[in-house]
């Protein structure tokens, strides 16, 4: 069985990198900072409608809380005015805050599941049929035609699961093509394997 990992252990650097069983078409050191940037985006995709309606209701609200306070407060003056910005800025990071908490931290629970914590070191293949993870709690593999993929200005996202993504830095290690090339074969072959899912199913 797995040893679990400790998410705010201090990250070890080993002796040998990159030092994988099987053959790997892309390896990275996990950054907190890339996954955080990563989780934002895949939360966005995850909720589009929730985050999109729910972040217009807020803007909405904060202009008339804030028009309303100000009036009270004596007018259109400095002072009501920048009170009654605060009060709405705080109130509608909290409201944001908990249309994605609970999303967030199943996503979280997730990725220290999979072993995908900062500083560990990671490795992705691509088959033609499958999406393979290297991670320090095992190997994980996942059909491509429930692939879904995302790509962003600082890497590609793949999600192969409800509440789990992977992402691949534009910085990660590439055996045999770039960025660019890695993020176009694996969108190819999703839609590949979706054809061939569909065109088995009729």
């Amino acid at each position: 069985m797995p040893k679990p990992i400790n998410p705010y252990a201090p990250s070890e650097i080993p002796r040998d990198p990159f030092d994988f069983d099987s053959p790997v078409d892309v390896q990275f050191v996990v950054d907190l900072a890339e996954v955080r940037y990563a989780e934002s985006q895949y939360l966005i995709h995850y909720h589009p409608y929730r985050l999109f309606f729910g972040s217009l209701g807020l803007i909405i609200l904060s202009v008339s809380f804030s028009i309303f306070v100000t009036v009270k407060l004596g007018g259109f003056t400095p002072l009501p005015f920048f009170i009654s910005m605060m009060i709405s800025m705080i109130v509608s990071s909290v409201a944001y805050l908990a249309m994605v908490s609970r999303t967030k931290t199943g996503v979280r629970q997730r990725l220290v599941e999979h072993g995908v914590v900062a500083g560990v070191e990671c490795g992705v293949l691509c088959s033609e049929t499958e999406l393979i993870l290297h991670s320090p709690q095992g190997e994980f593999r996942w059909p491509l035609s429930n692939l879904n993929d995302f790509r962003q200005s600082r890497g590609l996202i793949l999600c192969p699961e409800p509440l789990f993504f992977v992402f691949v830095p534009k910085e990660s290690h590439f055996s045999r093509e770039d960025h660019h090339s890695f993020c176009k074969r694996v969108r190819q072959q999703i839609d590949h394997q979706r054809h061939e899912a569909f065109r088995r199913s009729i």
